[in-house]
């Protein structure tokens, strides 16, 4: 008979402390920093809109979780890669936006930024864990799935789950967690996608889902 292994919180310890412990290269984190566009990865990756104010600088609504801002106070230096808040002075380079907006360690954002810049790293179960955090099915199912797969661009589930968490997340946030019952439809949908292994339909929630957030948040 066969064992299924059951995870717990002490697995999720352990997987935390093992990426802990990675460490990556000065040269790969520059070629991160060099090869990421942040203006363009906050429009793509936020939903956001950014406004040129001159100078070299674009200009929106600041990212920070505990600044409220009602105008476009945060500004990203086009020329230089950074960024500065002009109402909260946050302030940093494309490392310190993720960490502090999706309250990533430097590790995970470095993965994260991996991902998103296509460049291949040795990427832990740690994503696993941080996408399920979302989703219903077991963790053993998505560790023996074949990595190849006919999603978008070709990536992973995980790396599917993680986006999709994550831009489902900040409309949450954006919203003040007065929608949960249509973002958990999605979640329950694409549990019930990952799990018949229907990927069109993962393809289709993928294409649509930000014109959809945005129709929302609209009130369309």
């Amino acid at each position: 008979m066969e064992t299924v292994k059951t995870f717990h919180l002490k697995d999720f310890e352990e997987l935390q402390n093992n990426a802990k412990r990675k460490t990556y290269s000065k040269a790969f984190i520059n070629q991160l920093i060099e090869q990421i566009n942040m203006a363009d990865f906050v429009e793509s990756e936020y939903d956001l809109v950014l406004y040129t104010s001159g100078n070299g600088w674009v200009k929106t609504n600041c990212l920070m979780p505990n600044h409220n801002d009602s105008s476009p106070s945060f500004g990203i230096n086009v020329d230089s890669n950074y960024y500065n808040c002009f109402g909260c002075n946050a302030t940093g380079n494309i490392f310190s936006l993720v960490q502090n907006v999706e309250g990533l360690s430097f590790v995970e954002a470095i993965q994260r930024l991996s991902v998103y810049a296509g460049i291949s790293t040795e990427t832990t179960q740690l994503d696993i864990k941080q996408s399920l955090r979302d989703f219903n099915f077991s963790i053993e199912e998505i560790l023996n799935r074949d990595l190849k797969t006919n999603l978008p661009g070709g990536i992973s589930e995980t790396e599917y789950l993680f986006s999709i968490a994550r831009r489902l997340k900040e409309y949450e946030k954006r919203t003040n967690y007065k929608d949960t019952v249509w973002t958990d439809l999605i979640y329950s949908k694409i549990d019930e996608y990952m799990i018949s292994k229907n990927d069109t339909k993962l393809r289709s929630i993928w294409n649509h889902l930000s014109r959809k957030i945005r129709e929302r948040e609209n009130g369309k």
